[in-house]
């Protein structure tokens, strides 16, 4: 009874435990969880011979999600994430040339960056970047987009070179077939100069003669086409300006801390707000 009279007397003092306590956590918890995050809204070019092709792309999916799983595709790659983990602040804290801090480099960009398409069937990909530091999440960002863009360009010229080589084996080829029919053709014709006469009778070798030649012609033109197309392809590449991304709203300094719900779980920045960014360059 003494017990339960001095419990009631002083109640009060039970309830700052209670109330302490889940503040403290609450407190622990938005410390840990609070990052500082950017976005960017991009813009991907459909499947096209010069403005932005990717003869990787899923004919059957849409230019953004096509777009999105290669951005995701790229960063399952530690030496791409670790170019895009040389933004400045990121490399004076870790030394990149060393095996576990590349590791933690990786691991830390990858857990910060979504990259989704928004809405369905679209052109437009949110690439989301939150980090505990606001520059970081502003350099990785920016770093992601110029990494992912000269991945772009070089694996184009990459692909364009090895066409052109593949087209020219092909001319060449071709070039000696015309040669030889035009050849033949003459040879025929100065044995049977009638032979092509009009009002005369069809001659049959002759007219055989004369397809091959436009059938190997019609081979050669389709060719130094295609040659031309894969030139002007590779100029836009090596000058950077095959857009296959274009960035509609750049990604902005952060200006307050969100929380990152889950303990690390992300939600879909496509549910998120986006800050307007000035129009950038084509990525």
């Amino acid at each position: 009874m003494r017990f339960l009279a001095k419990l009631l007397k002083h109640w009060y003092l039970y309830l700052i435990p209670v109330l302490l306590l889940p503040a403290a956590g609450t407190l622990y918890g938005k410390q840990k969880l609070s990052v500082y995050e950017t976005s960017a809204l991009l813009y991907v070019h459909a499947s096209d011979a010069l403005t932005g092709t990717n003869t990787d792309f899923n004919s059957f999916a849409s230019p953004a999600q096509n777009g999105a799983d290669l951005m995701n595709e790229l960063l399952q790659s530690a030496n791409f994430v670790i170019g895009v983990g040389q933004a400045p602040d990121l490399a004076k804290q870790f030394d990149l040339t060393d095996r576990t801090d590349k590791d933690i480099v990786v691991s830390r960009i990858r857990g910060d960056v979504v990259i989704v398409p928004l809405g369905v069937g679209g052109h437009l990909v949110t690439v989301t970047v939150d980090d505990k530091s606001p520059t970081i999440a502003l350099q990785v960002a920016k770093a992601l987009l110029s990494s992912s863009s000269n991945y772009v360009e070089d694996h184009r010229l990459t692909q364009d070179q090895i066409n052109e080589a593949f087209i020219n084996e092909q001319l060449d080829t071709v070039k000696a077939a015309v040669a030889l029919d035009v050849q033949k053709l003459n040879e025929y014709i100065n044995a049977h100069p009638n032979s092509g006469t009009v009002g005369k009778a069809p001659d049959p070798q002759h007219q055989v003669l004369i397809d091959q030649l436009n059938t190997d012609s019609t081979t050669q033109a389709r060719l130094l086409s295609q040659l031309s197309s894969i030139k002007s392809d590779e100029a836009a590449a090596i000058s950077r300006t095959s857009k296959v991304f274009d960035v509609q709203d750049a990604p902005l300094p952060p200006l307050g801390t969100t929380l990152r719900p889950g303990g690390g779980a992300r939600a879909d920045p496509a549910d998120r707000g986006h800050a307007d960014g000035a129009r950038s360059q084509g990525l």
